[in-house]
C-alpha cells in the first residue's frame, strides 16, 4: 500500500526509540545541546541552538551519553541493541541528526559540534557515519514495512574556531578535505531556522 509523506515521516519518528530522540519539534523549534569551550577560554560552556522549521522536525542525539552501571563516568549505548558497539564501524557517530519534513521532500541534517579544533578527517568520518546510520534506519523501515520514500542528506559542522580558513575551501564554506560538509561559525547560526542552512552536496538515500 502507498504511504503518503506526512505518513511515511511519521513512521520515522515512532519507530525511533525515545531514548535517543531528545526534541520531537513541538512548539515548531528543535533544540541542541553542546558543552564546548569558547575562543580563548578554558572554561566550557553548555550552548543551546534553537531551530525554527516549517512543517515539522524532530531532532536525534546520535552521541548521547548515560552514566556507566558498571562503574564511573558515561558511555555511548549502542546504536543497535543487537550489534557489538566496541570498535566497530558503526560505533562511530557524529553528534546529532535532525529529520525535517517539509511539504514536497524529507530532509535530514547530521551535524558534528566542535569547539576550536577542526579535524577534517575525525568531522568527515563522523559524519558519514551519521549518514551510514540514516541509510540504514531507511532500510530497516522499507524491510519491515515495505514503505520507501526518499531522503534527502547533507552534513555540516559547527563551529567556535574564529580563523577556520585554514581548514575550508576557496569558497570558505566547506572543508577542504571534504567537499560535502558545510562549515557554519556558531554565531552565523543564531536565530536559523532549518531552511535556512545552505549545503550545495545533498545525498539522497
Amino acid at each position: 500500500m502507498a504511504i503518503n509523506l506526512h505518513g511515511y515521516f511519521d513512521h520515522l519518528r515512532s519507530y525511533l526509540s525515545d531514548t535517543y530522540v531528545v526534541d520531537k519539534g513541538d512548539g515548531e523549534k528543535v533544540t541542541i545541546t553542546e558543552e564546548y569551550y569558547p575562543e580563548g577560554s578554558s572554561k566550557p560552556r553548555l550552548m543551546k541552538i534553537h531551530f525554527s522549521f516549517e512543517g515539522e522536525a524532530f531532532a536525534v542525539n546520535l552521541d548521547r551519553k548515560e552514566k556507566n552501571p558498571k562503574g564511573n563516568g558515561k558511555y555511548s549505548p549502542p546504536l543497535f541493541s543487537f550489534l557489538d558497539d566496541n570498535g566497530k564501524p558503526w560505533s562511530k557517530k557524529c553528534d546529532y541528526v535532525i529529520f525535517h519534513r517539509m511539504p514536497r521532500h524529507i530532509y535530514v541534517y547530521c551535524i558534528e559540534l566542535k569547539s576550536k579544533g577542526i579535524n577534517a578527517e575525525t568531522i568527515s568520518g563522523q559524519l558519514s557515519a551519521g549518514v551510514s546510520w540514516v541509510k540504514s534506519l531507511k532500510k530497516i523501515i522499507e524491510h519491515y514495512s515495505g514503505h520507501k520514500k526518499p531522503i534527502k542528506v547533507q552534513k555540516f559542522v559547527f563551529s567556535s574556531n574564529n580563523k577556520p580558513d585554514a581548514y575550508l575551501g576557496p569558497e570558505k564554506k566547506y572543508l577542504a578535505r571534504d567537499r560535502s560538509v558545510r562549515f557554519y561559525h556558531y554565531d552565523e547560526i543564531k536565530g536559523n531556522s532549518l531552511e535556512d542552512f545552505e549545503n550545495s552536496c545533498i545525498e539522497t538515500v
